[in-house]
């Protein structure tokens, strides 16, 4: 904590009644903790990565090559749609 901090804990504690270490003690077991979930699930962050990278992959060589291999693309379509729906359902629940 800063000294600031330190100085207004302290003076809570005495006004309290309290040592310090007890003021804490109390403060923190009956304090509600908020938890807050991450914006962005780590996992389903890499898996949408590593799917952006397998379609730039076909596209690039579609651009090349000028044939893609369509059963590919499909693997990766139906793998970003259950991701998808996976996030949507869990959203909803």
């Amino acid at each position: 904590v800063t000294s600031a901090e330190l100085a207004t804990i302290k003076k809570k504690a005495a006004n309290s009644g309290l040592s310090v270490s007890e003021y804490q003690r109390r403060a923190l077991i009956k304090t509600a903790v908020i938890v807050r979930e991450p914006l962005a699930n780590v996992q389903l962050v890499s898996q949408l990565s590593s799917i952006g990278n397998n379609l730039n992959q076909l596209v690039r060589n579609e651009h090349i090559h000028g044939k893609a291999d369509t059963v590919y693309m499909r693997q990766i379509l139906k793998a970003l749609d259950t991701i998808i729906m996976g996030v949507v359902s869990d959203s909803k629940g």
